[in-house]
């Protein structure tokens, strides 16, 4: 009998979500490893919304040895918004991954109404009113706080995660980023409601040296139930060879973030994307992207 899970040996899923954090989940990332390892993953990226997770990921990679375990920091206001000195401190625990805010960007807010989702939050963080983050002053130009994250970015080669942003800022944070020498820049689940860039746009970002993010989460029967053919089809607009798949799973409605892979790549095969170009996308460019090649 083949081995459905077979699909998932030697992927890298650069977008997955486990406790501890605000929002309910239903693993830890401990547990998340320990049945992604169990699969064959060669990497995954864990991502918190509220604080850098390098420190208890670079002592929970000690309890593993087929899998590497990667963390982020995502700059919402929980590390001070755009602020250089988390970033700093971040890329010196180790972080894989400079997120843009996302829960608390204006644009989040603007789509969403409040700093979390309906279905997600263990506390009531509905009733946080909060001023949302723009990466643009009122000429459109990028704040000046950002220029030095950017060269840190640069600096230290790890990836400039796009966020919750909105596509104007998104492009304009791409160009500067190319500009500053940042050279592993990803568009955030570009199918995802909160974000949704339209396939010209993607075409755009791709051609200016990002790559592209395709989540299975916008499928999911509580979020806009996107028809798995879109996604498909903005993989070919694009080119696999600009684009990544991840799960972005690790929430307590969706399915678990190993099964959830599994299903979004046979997914894909059925939508007619290659096995060399879902290849690419789940194993090649994710592990160029957190430093495996």
């Amino acid at each position: 009998m083949k081995d459905p899970y077979k699909v998932l040996e030697g992927v890298v899923d650069i977008h997955v979500h486990g406790l501890p954090d605000l929002f309910d989940r239903p693993l830890t990332e401990y547990e998340i490893a320990k049945q992604a390892e169990k699969r064959g993953y060669r990497g995954i990226l864990f991502k918190s919304h509220f604080t850098t997770n390098a420190p208890r990921l670079s002592i929970l990679a000690r309890e593993f040895e087929s899998i590497r375990l990667f963390s982020n920091i995502t700059l919402n206001l929980s590390v001070g918004g755009i602020n250089p000195e988390a970033v700093f401190s971040a890329i010196q625990f180790g972080v894989s991954e400079v997120k843009m805010p996302t829960v608390h960007a204006t644009h989040h807010l603007e789509i969403h109404g409040y700093p979390t989702y309906p279905w997600s939050s263990k506390l009531n963080l509905k009733e946080r009113h909060i001023e949302g983050i723009k990466i643009l002053d009122e000429d459109g130009a990028l704040i000046p706080q950002l220029q030095e994250i950017l060269d840190m970015v640069a600096e230290s080669n790890v990836i400039l995660g796009t966020g919750h942003l909105s596509t104007n800022e998104i492009m304009a944070l791409v160009k500067e980023a190319r500009r500053a020498g940042v050279k592993k820049i990803v568009v955030t689940h570009a199918d995802l409601d909160t974000t949704l860039i339209t396939v010209e746009d993607q075409k755009k970002l791709a051609k200016a040296g990002a790559i592209i993010e395709h989540s299975f989460t916008p499928c999911m029967p509580l979020r806009q139930r996107l028809d798995p053919r879109k996604i498909a089809e903005a993989i070919k607009a694009v080119g696999s060879s600009s684009c990544v798949m991840s799960s972005d799973f690790g929430q307590i409605q969706n399915p678990l973030p190993v099964e959830g892979l599994r299903m979004f790549i046979e997914m894909m095969k059925r939508c007619g994307v290659t096995e060399e170009e879902i290849d690419v996308m789940v194993k090649d460019n994710p592990a160029k992207l957190v430093g495996l090649e």
